[in-house]
């Protein structure tokens, strides 16, 4: 596979596979990630899923920085060359043990987490974790997407004055923050991001605030020519 992006190839064909993992997007579609390392040793990551039986793809230039966070978080990480990926230290035994926690659910709710937990090949213990980590994600998903409604309500509100330019830009900007932060927390991926539609809604919501600013002061009777036809 090769992708053309800001005008230099990557070709997975040429390059060196270096580590790989995989992870449930918000749509809940399998995705495999395969981390390259180009000839001239840039990196690049490879999502692979499918959709209604075909295959799909989205490449992703990525640097060693953001690369190594990522393998701190992914607990699935699978280094395929060590001479391109240093492996953290190796795990020692932990002086804490791992807590328990005990909740009673319905039977039905029960089934229905096993069968799940089956489905992904996993114990329920792993599936019930990943389930609480999600909640636990999605609570701050829901602060973001309030800062991005509340900023953009502001922008779209009949009742206030057109903001300034100054202020437009750093609404958008807090906009697309929020968008980008949620996209993060969701494992976004997609030819158009979160941020870029959260830009493109708060530029249009900017329009539409001077549009009716400009309208309204359209309306509004000129005091000159008034002053003139008295005369007449």
């Amino acid at each position: 596979m090769k992708r053309i992006i800001d005008g230099v190839t990557y070709n997975t064909d040429t390059a060196t596979p270096a580590g790989r993992y995989d992870y449930i997007d918000h749509e809940n579609l399998a995705n495999e990630v395969t981390i390259y390392q180009t000839r001239g040793g840039a990196l690049f990551a490879v999502y692979q899923w499918e959709v209604d039986g075909k295959s799909k793809s989205y490449f992703e230039p990525i640097s060693r920085e953001n690369l190594q966070k990522l393998m701190a978080e992914q607990n699935n990480f699978e280094i395929l060359n060590e001479d391109i990926l240093h492996p953290p230290p190796e795990a020692v035994e932990e002086t804490r043990p791992a807590a328990t926690l005990y909740i009673r659910v319905p039977t039905t709710l029960k089934d229905r987490l096993e069968a799940m937990a089956k489905d992904e090949d996993v114990s329920l213990n792993t599936w019930t974790m990943r389930c609480v980590e999600r909640c636990i994600v999605l609570e701050k998903v829901e602060a973001c997407l309030g800062g991005i409604l509340s900023t953009g309500m502001c922008l779209c509100s009949e009742s206030e004055p057109a903001y300034s330019e100054k202020a437009v830009r750093a609404m958008v900007w807090h906009m697309y923050e929020e968008a980008q932060e949620a996209a993060e927390l969701l494992g976004w991926r997609g030819e158009r991001r979160l941020g870029d539609l959260a830009t493109a809604a708060a530029g249009t919501a900017h329009y539409r605030s001077f549009a009716s600013y400009e309208e309204e002061d359209d309306q509004k009777p000129n005091s000159t020519n008034a002053n003139n036809g008295a005369i007449g």
